[in-house]
């Protein structure tokens, strides 16, 4: 799975503990995994990271699905952010029924620079 999906949420145990948690497996390996970010003040953020080799086949469409439906059984809000140039992740956004809100600069840093070098490559900020 992605790098940064064990720096932020930690074990899959403290993922489903502390917040939604949903995932499809295939002969014991992780295909899709769909967490909340963060819960809080009536909101839940959608985070999602499907191994390459199984995307574009329905599995992080069908996680995100369960985790919505029970944020929205709990009343919260699912939220989706999206960094820019994370076509994949606007495409699957906007399938999920969300829609684009505003655009807005953050502060991000990181201790390892290789990593967020490696991030800003891969989702087109030097070109921004």
């Amino acid at each position: 799975m992605n790098s940064t999906f064990k720096v932020y949420r930690g074990t899959p145990s403290n993922s489903c503990s502390n917040g939604i948690s949903y995932c499809i497996m295939k002969n014991k390996e992780i295909v899709s995994v769909c967490t909340t970010f963060y819960i809080g003040g009536g909101y839940s953020e959608v985070s999602i990271d499907t191994r390459e080799k199984f995307r574009k086949k329905g599995f992080a469409t069908k996680t995100c699905q369960m985790l919505i439906n029970t944020s929205l059984n709990k009343k919260l809000i699912p939220l989706w952010y999206v960094d820019y140039g994370n076509e994949s992740s606007n495409q699957l956004a906007t399938k999920l029924g969300f829609t684009k809100v505003k655009d807005y600069e953050i502060l991000w840093w990181y201790e390892n620079q290789k990593a967020v070098a490696n991030y800003l490559k891969k989702y087109n900020y030097e070109n921004r």
